[in-house]
């Protein structure tokens, strides 16, 4: 199923697909589909393929070719992001997807200047989605509701929190199928933050000398874990 193009419809699948609307739109402009191509498709559970039958000025039909369950990851990749600037966050959320985490907790803590309301946490959701689909990811992450940071409880084995020049601990060897990360703010944690997460099993690391604006720091130190994850996922 490699190179077909891929868009999120959280409906049932049924046998005879009539979409329209604004995923109509994203698939006749954006994605420019054409009769007679396959498609796949996606909802919160399952991934199908269709072929397209006909596309007029405003509808697409398509027939089910086959369908299947999204697998369930071998590993867990847990990100907590604390919540930043919209402007950042939009790409770093979908950059996260595209790297393919397993689960997304946005994270208040004392230094965030931004709020997710409903709409927010609905885009996020979208740019989430759209970085998994670009990668071509057979499985979707999740967005969890947005948590303050004295109520994080990290069910993963092993807990790595990124702080610039907070500690002399590079990125230690990745063991484990089962990581959870804590990246951002801007302005950095408070020392009660810090106090907070290394009583909850985080581990403080600082791997690069520099200092990071916390958008690209969110996107580095993600992608560093998950290819030493997946170094032991094979």
């Amino acid at each position: 199923m490699q190179g077909l193009k891929r868009f999120y419809y959280n409906l049932p699948f049924s046998d005879e697909l009539a979409i329209g609307g604004e995923v109509f739109n994203h698939l006749k402009n954006v994605l420019r589909c054409s009769a007679g191509e396959e498609i796949l498709v996606y909802n919160d559970k399952s991934i199908a393929r269709y072929r397209i039958n006909s596309v007029n000025k405003r509808r697409i039909s398509a027939h089910l070719l086959e369908k299947k369950m999204q697998i369930n990851p071998d590993f867990m990749l847990h990100v907590y992001l604390a919540v930043m600037k919209n402007r950042y966050m939009d790409n770093i959320i979908q950059k996260l997807g595209e790297i393919g985490i397993t689960r997304l907790i946005p994270v208040y803590t004392e230094n965030s200047t931004a709020r997710v309301n409903d709409k927010t946490y609905s885009r996020y959701k979208d740019l989430l989605i759209k970085g998994a689909l670009q990668a071509e990811l057979d499985f979707l992450p999740v967005l969890e509701n947005t948590i303050d940071i004295d109520q994080i409880n990290p069910e993963c084995e092993t807990n790595l929190l990124f702080a610039a020049r907070r500690a002399e601990t590079e990125i230690p060897l990745i063991k484990s199928k089962s990581v959870s990360l804590l990246v951002g703010p801007e302005g950095g944690y408070t020392e009660r933050e810090m106090k907070f997460l290394s009583g909850k099993g985080f581990l403080t690391i600082s791997p690069v000398s520099s200092v990071l604006k916390a958008e690209t720091a969110a996107v580095v130190f993600t992608g560093m874990v998950k290819i030493l994850m997946e170094n032991i996922c094979v």
